[in-house]
């Protein structure tokens, strides 16, 4: 199985970057591992989860989304390694810039 890496931000991730990355690595057969810059749960943009913004559809799905385990327990960036991983991604939103850099 192939791995990869996903780094979120801890200060807002967009919820719709988050998703369909994670639903297009898992559907691939990756084995997936969250991490955040300190290993806090990573907090979703509440605009992107706000149905007037992504719609209703998008929001439900959002909000379903902070109910993965992965998101539960990320593992800390600094204990992570992309030589580990055959891939990784930084899904935006504000936050990415705030925590991540």
């Amino acid at each position: 199985m192939r791995d990869a890496l996903i780094v979120v931000s801890e200060e807002g991730y967009w919820g719709e970057e988050l998703l369909e990355t994670l639903e297009g690595l898992d559907d691939a057969g990756f084995d997936v591992e969250i991490a955040t810059p300190s290993g806090r749960y990573p907090l979703v943009d509440p605009r992107s989860a706000d149905p007037n913004e992504v719609g209703a559809l998008m929001a439900e799905r959002v909000e379903e989304l902070e109910d993965d385990p992965r998101l539960e327990d990320p593992t800390p960036l600094h204990e992570t390694s992309a030589d580990d991983v055959d891939a990784v991604v930084f899904p935006g939103g504000h936050g990415t810039v705030w925590d991540v850099n």
